[in-house]
């Protein structure tokens, strides 16, 4: 990236600063939690001239605190007053000193202060890791293993990862077409009839590009293509798929798979056709490994104004993968709200996940492959046959785990 991009970048488009900036950084004798969002902040410049980063830093402060800051806590605190009709005991001029002090005293998203119930606990702050901070944050965490960029690349790899990890007699979804970047056949070529494929990139995480394809007979009899992106829109018609195929093509090497199906405990949980994911995060503590979060993921339901698709999580416990009730169900929007109550309802109590004790190996085994790497998320579909791996991800989102369990810095 050229550093005009870069400029771009850290001086127009960037509206957060990389991190928490707050004055108290200066003072001698401060809490001892502030020591370790300094370290994740300072991090972040390693490459930069010292002056150089201090300056954008600088900036970045003056537009959050001058404008972007500001308009963020409008917003926010305009969407949440047409949400929640009570405040659950704080005046809004509770509410607005203590979301106001966090956004532009420490450069806190409110809309992060109200997913942690910040704005109820103020001084549980610090406990947190912040959206950006995300990156610098789990660098900060491997650094003392002897972090790696050869780890690094083999997980931002599947087929390297799977080539790494199927010998440990871990499974992980087979790649039948591996399509190399700017060259692809129509995408029927690969289609055989009844099957349901799965086109994803090569490298990369979060489902960017990927969908589902399928054959679907035409009123006249010819069969068509169909698909459905991974975040929920659909592919109506052949030429729609044909044009995702190619640009999914275009970005990366293309990986074509068969979609996974669900165990059949599972199967009547979530949407026809999508697959139901455990995140299982493994992490290295004292020289063990153990779970530090493992969630079911299941999708629910469609966003009101977009095609996106969203999902209800449900805390597993990590000894038997019993299914466990989400913590203050009453703090998310009323339609994940409804979501998550139908889905509890549509459990058996107690559920335990199927082959779960298999899942927990596999994972220890992945993780134990890579000693530099301090937690590591691991995707999973429970299938008939058992728990098939779909991806690891180093710079997993810290949000959920943080809702579930407090501040990773607690």
């Amino acid at each position: 990236m050229g550093w005009l991009a870069v400029a771009r970048r850290e001086l127009w488009q960037r509206h957060c600063p990389q991190g928490l900036i707050s004055w108290r950084y200066l003072w001698p004798g401060q809490d001892e939690r502030i020591i370790p969002h300094r370290q994740i902040w300072w991090q972040q410049g390693e490459g930069w001239p010292r002056w150089l980063w201090l300056a954008v830093q600088g900036w970045q402060w003056l537009r959050w605190v001058g404008w972007f800051g500001p308009l963020a806590l409008w917003r926010t605190l305009g969407r949440r007053r047409a949400q929640v009709a009570e405040l659950q005991g704080l005046s809004q001029a509770q509410e607005l000193w203590r979301v106001g002090g966090l956004t532009l005293g420490w450069c806190i998203p409110p809309r992060e202060i109200y997913q942690f119930h910040l704005h109820h606990h103020p001084e549980r702050a610090l406990d947190y890791i912040f959206t950006q901070e995300l990156p610098a944050y789990h660098r900060w965490r491997s650094r003392p293993l002897g972090l790696q960029p050869a780890s690094l690349a083999i997980l931002q790899d599947k087929l390297r990862l799977a080539a790494q990890l199927t010998p440990l007699g871990i499974a992980l979804v087979p790649t039948p077409h591996v399509i190399p970047r700017g060259w692809a056949a129509p995408l029927i070529t690969y289609l055989e009839p009844g099957a349901r494929l799965f086109c994803k990139t090569r490298s990369g995480n979060q489902g960017r590009g990927a969908f589902t394809v399928w054959q679907q007979a035409s009123v006249a009899g010819a069969a068509g293509l169909r698909g459905q992106g991974f975040e929920g829109k659909d592919l109506a018609d052949g030429a729609a798929v044909e044009a995702a195929w190619q640009k999914l093509c275009q970005d990366d090497d293309a990986l074509i798979q068969p979609c996974l199906v669900n165990h059949a405990a599972l199967e009547p949980l979530g949407m026809a056709g999508r697959a139901i994911t455990v995140r299982y995060i493994t992490a290295w503590q004292q020289g063990q490994i153990c779970c530090l979060s493992a969630v079911l993921e299941v999708p629910t339901h469609r966003a009101e104004h977009h095609h996106q698709i969203l999902y209800s999580l449900l805390p597993l416990d990590p000894a038997r993968g019993r299914v466990l009730p989400w913590p203050h169900p009453e703090r998310l929007p009323q339609a994940a709200q409804q979501a998550l109550a139908t889905l509890e309802l549509q459990l058996p109590q107690p559920f335990d996940l199927p082959h779960w004790p298999a899942l927990v190996w596999a994972s220890h085994q992945a993780q134990a492959e890579f000693p530099d790497l301090w937690a590591i998320a691991w995707d999973w579909v429970i299938t008939p046959s058992g728990p098939v791996l779909l991806e690891g991800n180093t710079g997993w989102g810290t949000a959920t785990p943080q809702m579930i369990q407090g501040g990773l810095l607690g």
